[in-house]
């Protein structure tokens, strides 16, 4: 009996490839169909839409803008966890 194990696999009828061990894409490598970023997606790539630009001109500014501002939207959009 055969002693491998493998972590990357597809499931009998092919409707679903787990990876349970590294993805690597090579240089000519593309992905399609791939579902448009969202804050809401479900399954696909969260973003955050509209994030304004740091107006601080000091360390205290840029602190307070990640700590009041950038991480609340990370937060909000599902892409941060408390």
């Amino acid at each position: 009996m055969s002693e491998y194990n493998t972590k990357n696999y597809t499931k009998q009828g092919g409707d679903v490839t787990v990876i349970g061990g590294t993805l690597e894409f090579g240089p000519d490598a593309k992905v399609v169909n791939l579902p448009e970023a969202s804050k809401t997606s479900v399954g696909g790539i969260k973003a955050v839409d509209n994030l304004e630009d740091c107006g601080a001109t000091d360390v205290a500014g840029v602190n307070a803008f990640i700590n009041n501002y950038l991480l609340a939207r990370l937060r909000e959009a599902g892409i941060l966890k408390d």
